[in-house]
């Protein structure tokens, strides 16, 4: 029988031979992690396996482990040992190979669905399709109507966008086409269904000159799974009024866990956090930087900017002390270097954050009760 210490250490050194892994979960989810974001323990003689998923940092009991060629077989249980799956660790692909396959499965899905609006248009010439040079998560679709005119169609292939982000890339690509040499004086928006219907609300708010220059479709699959494209028609502001709104429940209190409250102590005027169901996020002048989850009256917290993040215990908590003190330096109005990272990031919400603390420096009327 393995003990539990040399599994421990074979487990580690496994994971350290490659930089990046996809883990595979049973349920089929994958999850892309690097090395520094596995995190192997040994705790009363138990060898514990924890990595970021879907629900945060998730600790599991490792009771056996596998290798075939490359890729790692392990089996976990919950720390309770009341559930037990097999999960994989399979070496990811180079950064660039991975970002062509990513962006050719996006471009074959932004040619279907050119084919669909094809299909709802028969008359139309199908011409250029293309992603957008910003984040390749956009397809910018052109067409032609029997009479010659030039049709734009932009859809997110990824169905992942927030509409508002749709919208914002719908009017700056439409400002650019209406100022070709041959404008374009109308942009096509297709999207998935709550995308779509979330569109739909936010062009009936628009005022009657900058409505009609929006189109919006709705993307629905056929039994085949190709996409198919449904005009939405315009809403106007009383059927937004007509709607009845989602009920609103919100807790007794919002009270910070004592790991929150101590990483904010750390620099209590800079500091706030966000409160969502999937835990708190600690941010310093509006940026993210700390993560805590409550699972079962256990709390769980790791730290970082962006993907840079890494578990936070008793050993690596110096770790984020120095990330402290880096963002105090350069995420300041007196920052000696205005270029730095830190100090570009999320510009809007440093000033939510600011104005959340005194909404009165904005204007000395308001107070923040009514609203708040």
């Amino acid at each position: 029988m393995v003990r539990a210490e040399e599994l421990a250490a074979g487990l580690r050194g496994a994971i350290d031979s490659h930089l990046e892994w996809l883990l595979v979960r049973a349920s089929g989810r994958t999850f892309p992690l690097t090395r520094n974001e596995i995190d192997i323990r040994l705790e009363r003689g138990r060898v514990l396996f924890a990595a970021f998923d879907d629900s945060g940092f998730a600790t599991s009991r490792v009771t056996s482990m596998g290798i075939e060629g490359n890729e790692l077989s392990i089996e976990v249980s919950s720390t309770f040992g009341s559930t037990a799956e097999t999960i994989r660790l399979v070496p990811r692909t180079s950064a660039r190979e991975f970002s062509r396959n990513v962006e050719l499965a996006r471009l074959i899905r932004a040619n279907q669905i050119g084919a669909a609006l094809i299909d709802a248009f028969p008359n139309f010439k199908l011409g250029r399709v293309a992603l957008n040079l910003d984040n390749g998560r956009l397809a910018q679709i052109f067409a032609c109507d029997p009479h010659g005119k030039e049709i734009a169609v932009l859809a997110d292939v990824t169905a992942t966008m927030i509409h508002e982000t749709v919208m914002t890339s719908a009017v700056i690509w439409f400002e650019k086409l209406r100022h070709r040499k041959k404008p374009i004086n109308e942009v096509w928006i297709a999207g998935e269904r709550k995308q779509a219907r979330s569109l739909q609300k936010l062009v009936g708010l628009f005022n009657e000159s900058a409505a009609a220059r929006v189109r919006l479709f709705e993307i629905s699959s056929d039994p085949a799974g190709n996409p198919k494209l449904k005009e939405l028609k315009r809403l106007g502001p009383s059927a937004l009024w007509r709607e009845k709104p989602k009920k609103i429940t919100l807790p007794a209190e919002f009270r910070p866990s004592l790991t929150a409250e101590r990483i904010m102590a750390l620099a209590p005027t800079t500091t706030d956090v966000i409160f969502s169901k999937q835990g708190e996020t600690v941010r310093f002048l509006g940026l993210p930087f700390a993560r805590v989850r409550t699972v079962a009256s256990d709390e769980k917290a790791w730290y970082g900017i962006d993907r840079d993040r890494r578990p936070l215990t008793d050993q690596t908590w110096a770790g984020l002390v120095e990330l402290i003190g880096e963002l105090q330096t350069h995420r300041s109005a007196d920052t000696p270097n205005k270029r730095h990272e830190f100090y570009r990031a999320s510009p809007e919400a440093w000033l939510e954050s600011i104005l959340r603390k005194n909404i009165k420096l904005l204007d000395a009327n308001l107070i923040l009760s009514p609203i708040y």
